[in-house]
């Protein structure tokens, strides 16, 4: 960094990764008067403690302070102005313009979930310059050098502080990385798959050199992180009595309690489970979760005497709207006028307004309150503690009808103070703490991501007939594009494993685990991305010793290497079918790889660890496998390569520590394949019904219709009688059933790429017809949780895997097996297998081939996206039919577009619009397309964006982004008194 005498940057970076700059200048509105850096005559501060840079303009007292960001090796700046008066004084807009001194060849706008402004590029020779402000209200333009401006709106007391901005320069890798989708229900039908949402910049390729430069800057701002890996019970997605009122149920609380102590639990993180008083407007209130002499009292004081922490989920989710902090309550209901919203008409809203400092107050000393009060660990927001936004008071501290910016500033203050008040608070944060994307995460201790992630709901759907391994390929995905693509660090990561509902007052007996290899899978992977391994179900008291043995170790050795990160890296594949995917981290003194795969074969995965690791930790450590698999699947105890070659199994992750003490590397002894429960065993001898060999391989397509294998005699007679079967017959509805592996039955499981995408299948056992089944998620499934008939047209109905139980047709002889196939195209066919009990594996190794793994390549890859060029899809213009949206209600977008295919909007409305949503083209009328969308209570709205996004398509070309205001129209007060 080079500052001139002036206080403005001349050059950015250093040695060889140095940009000079031909402009630097900033612009603050005070009192309709616009500073201009250029303006003024600052003179360097010598007593300061940071690089300062002082003067004046008029009445006003200027500071511009810089301050270097160091990370690991990756070095940036950051500069904060000032300005200081007597009395208050309004601000309005603040801008930062810089312009390169040497030729850009490709400048853009970077942004993350969900649509928040994020950051700047600009692309020279070998070298990117990034810029941002760390604000989610800024807009940024790249027509003329980089333009990044926000409105701050506001009234200040006496000082005003500019958001951050930074800077940083890094030499490019030449490798780039853009947003993979896995298949998803929300893509049913169209061209590519489509997560439930996008990720803005997806048709950016991001290079990596640029991707660690911007994680070291969000990195630094988002200290401090948590420094522990509490092993945490979250009880949302746990089939437990929401709200316990007789003795039964309050076992059925202690007795999980108790289970989860004796494996070694820390925190249990729960919902209220008492109908809880909510806090009135004194400053001494709280909300009462644990009423005395409750059920709720004693459920939590048992875990309290068994050394646990506990905490709460305070969100409008699971039946807790009543009881939660969501902002559109209104509370406290006896709350003083002159901290509630103001409509645009003048009349009062339900709503408080975040921005107003006297009702900040109150909810940072209630939630303060709460949190002693109880002893609690845990605290939570969902959605968010609350804004400024549509509130049109001049009272407030803002301007009317532009709360946005001081509200989130009085957010994060609320995290702050919390923090700073209960050192080590875990502040879990869901899916409405996501509005604001990267920079609304600070102080947030871990992030949700099975809103995105879990595949009933529109994240992925992984070929899969185990919920546990399905849900860890969604977290590993979600933590993956998390680091990559919101630069998010490792240790915020939403490490959830297990099965997963989205409601926890299913049937009891979904509390059981017994698809132990499949837990397995999800443990391994929660711990590989590295956040706080987070149960949303446990293994019973009565599963056998070792497999909680193997729970118990894998935990504690989370525990205990949960340390601040120098290096964090998801790499490989994004958990694609066909390859592998990989998580490092390194902490100054060891460092960690898990590999996985996703997939139904062994796949080959390379890790460079020379590209990321530091010369002195590779010349004199060692590798050294954390687990014996019981096969030399692996390197162990070897020297470190620079790039680690390795074929990971089937559903698999390998852990390794790479240490330089590796006597003193903690290592799980028991083998892996001696564990109880059921294995996946290839299926890859097959033949025509001429006898010729058919390959199963993805690559080469299936030419044959029909292809037949021999099932060879069981050894011993199976157990049918396991209730996984029953229990699927008796709730065929619950789409957590069909991925119940029986420990002791054969289940044939037939996986292709994309099960929509093929016609029906047969399976004959022994010449007579077996029950071949496909598991799909269906309208009726998602019915049970009151959605309204309106928004369930927005998922599409969509088929997961095809499977068949083979038990009934197996015995003491061997037993001919045919699948009759329809025609599938290349990279569809993934290699059938069976789920059989471990003890037979052997038995049915006969079937399989070992050098007929994957090659490490992905299945199904499509071109990328790009953004539209001259000539390209663009939205022309977009509006909302309506004049107001208020609670309760249907609203219409339309949009205008042109050399468009599909038309798509991002509405993130939390409640009722619960994905980015395909616009319909309006008959008759070229280049119109239309949405009908529909707003529930907005008491229960997760997501309050201020903008709906529109956005068009044609091929792989995506078009720029076309904001259009959502005119909300807030709840009123009983009354109509005229707000001030």
């Amino acid at each position: 960094m080079a500052v001139a005498g002036s206080g403005l940057l001349e050059a950015v970076g250093d040695g060889d990764a140095r940009i000079a700059l031909e402009t630097d200048e900033w612009s603050i509105e005070v009192d309709g008067v616009i500073i201009r850096s250029s303006d003024l005559s600052l003179s360097a501060d010598p007593d300061a403690s940071v690089e300062r840079f002082l003067g004046a303009a008029g009445a006003f007292a200027i500071a511009v302070d810089y301050r270097a960001i160091t990370v690991a090796e990756r070095r940036a700046v950051q500069r904060i102005i000032t300005v200081s008066g007597d009395g208050p004084f309004r601000v309005g807009r603040v801008s930062f313009r810089v312009v390169p001194a040497e030729p850009v060849h490709d400048a853009f706008e970077l942004r993350t979930f969900s649509e928040s402004p994020f950051a700047a590029v600009a692309r020279l020779d070998r070298l990117s310059l990034l810029t941002g402000v760390q604000n989610p209200h800024t807009t940024t333009s790249v027509e003329s050098g980089i333009l990044i401006e926000y409105s701050a709106d506001l009234v200040a007391t006496d000082s005003f502080q500019t958001s951050a901005q930074f800077f940083a320069v890094t030499e490019r890798s030449g490798v780039t990385l853009q947003p993979v989708h896995p298949k998803s229900r929300t893509g049913v039908g169209e061209a590519r798959p489509r997560g439930r949402f996008r990720n803005p910049s997806e048709a950016r390729a991001i290079d990596t050199g640029e991707i660690g430069a911007l994680r070291a800057v969000v990195r630094d701002y988002l200290q401090p992180l948590p420094e522990r890996n509490r092993f945490i019970l979250y009880t949302y997605w746990y089939p437990l009595p929401h709200a316990p009122e007789t003795p039964a149920d309050e076992r059925r609380w202690v007795d999980t309690i108790d289970n989860f102590a004796d494996l070694g639990g820390e925190l249990l993180l729960t919902v209220p489970i008492a109908d809880a008083t909510t806090p009135t407007a004194s400053s001494d209130a709280y909300w009462d979760l644990e009423p005395e002499g409750s059920s709720a009292a004693r459920i939590m004081n048992h875990a309290r005497e068994l050394g646990l922490e506990v905490g709460y989920y305070m969100g409008v989710a699971a039946g807790n709207l009543p009881y939660s902090n969501a902002p559109g309550l209104g509370l406290p209901l006896d709350g003083p006028d002159a901290w509630r919203k103001v409509r645009s008409d003048g009349t009062l809203a339900l709503e408080n307004c975040l921005a107003h400092e006297d009702y900040a107050r109150w909810l940072e000393s209630v939630s303060a309150n709460t949190i002693e009060r109880f002893g609690l660990s845990a605290w939570s927001w969902d959605p968010g503690p609350g804004d400024g936004a549509h509130c049109f008071a001049s009272h407030h501290g803002h301007e009317p009808g532009r709360g946005e910016h001081l509200g989130w500033l009085r957010g994060m203050a609320l995290a702050r103070a919390l923090h700073a008040r209960f050192p080590g608070l875990h502040l879990q944060g869901y899916y409405g703490q996501k509005q604001d994307g990267t920079w609304g995460l600070a102080g947030i201790s871990q992030h949700e991501g099975y809103w995105e992630q879990q595949g009933e709901w529109g994240g992925g759907l992984y070929p899969e007939v185990s919920a546990e391994r399905l849900n860890a390929n969604g977290v590993r995905h979600q933590a993956w594009w998390s680091q990559n693509f919101r630069f998010l660090p490792a240790e915020t990561n939403h490490a959830l494993f297990g099965r997963m509902s989205q409601i926890c007052v299913e049937d009891p007996v979904l509390a059981d685990d017994f698809d132990w290899w499949g837990w397995r899978f999800g443990l391994l992977s929660a711990i590989a991305v590295g956040g706080a391994p987070t149960a949303a179900t446990l293994p019973p008291r009565d599963a056998p010793a070792a497999l909680r043995d193997e729970y118990r170790w894998w935990l504690e050795w989370a525990r205990t290497h949960a340390r601040p990160c120098l290096v964090d890296v998801a790499g490989g594949a994004q958990v694609e079918l066909g390859a592998g995917d990989w998580y490092l981290r390194f902490d100054g003194d060891e460092a960690h790889l898990f590999v996985c795969n996703p997939g139904a074969r062994s796949t080959r995965v390379a890790v460079p660890l020379a590209q990321h690791l530091p010369v002195e930790l590779l010349a004199g450590a060692r590798l050294i496998r954390l687990q014996d698999t019981g096969a030399d699947a692996a390197p162990d105890d070897s020297p470190v390569p620079d790039v680690l070659e390795l074929e990971v199994p089937a559903s698999d992750v390998l852990a390794f520590t790479i240490s330089r003490t590796p006597e003193r590397v903690a290592r799980r002894t028991v083998p892996s394949n001696e564990l109880p429960g059921s294995a996946m065993v290839a299926v890859d001898r097959w033949w025509d019904d001429s006898g010729a060999a058919v390959t199963v391989a993805p690559a080469a397509g299936t030419t044959a219709r029909r292809i037949r294998t021999v099932l060879p005699a069981l050894p011993r007679p199976l157990d049918t009688t396991h209730w996984a079967a029953e229990l699927r017959e008796r709730l065929p509805l619950i789409p957590e059933t069909f991925a119940y592996v029986d420990v002791d039955r054969v289940v044939l499981v037939i996986p292709l790429l994309d099960a929509d995408a093929v016609g029906e299948l047969r399976v004959r056992v022994g010449g007579a017809d077996a029950r071949a089944e496909v598991f799909e998620y269906v309208h009726t499934q998602m019915g049970r949780y009151s959605i309204a008939p309106p928004d369930l047209a927005q998922w599409p109905e969509s088929k997961v895997v095809w499977w068949c139980d083979l038990t009934p047709y197996l015995g003491a002889e061997p037993v001919d097996l045919v699948i009759e196939l329809p025609d599938l195209g290349p990279e569809q066919f993934l290699g059938p297998y069976v789920q059989v009990p471990l003890d037979l594996a052997s038995t049915y190794a006969v079937l399989s081939d070992s050098t007929a793994g994957y090659a490490g390549r992905p299945f199904g890859s499509l071109p990328p996206l790009t953004p539209a060029g001259e000539g390209g899809p663009r939205v022309l213009d977009a509006w909302i039919e309506q004049h107001a949206v208020p609670s309760n209600s249907e609203f219409t977008l339309f949009a205008r577009a042109e050399n468009a295919d599909e038309v798509y909007a991002g509405l993130h409305v939390g409640s009722g619009s619960l994905s980015d949503r395909r616009m319909t083209p309006v008959e008759g009328q070229p280049g119109l397309w239309r949405l009908d969308a529909h707003v529930y209570r907005r008491a229960a709205i997760i997501l309050d964006r201020s903008a709906a996004v529109i956005w068009a398509t044609r091929g792989t070309e995506v078009g720029d982004d076309h904001r259009v205001a959502i005119p909300w129209e807030l709840d009123p007060l009983e009354s109509t008194r005229t707000g001030g």
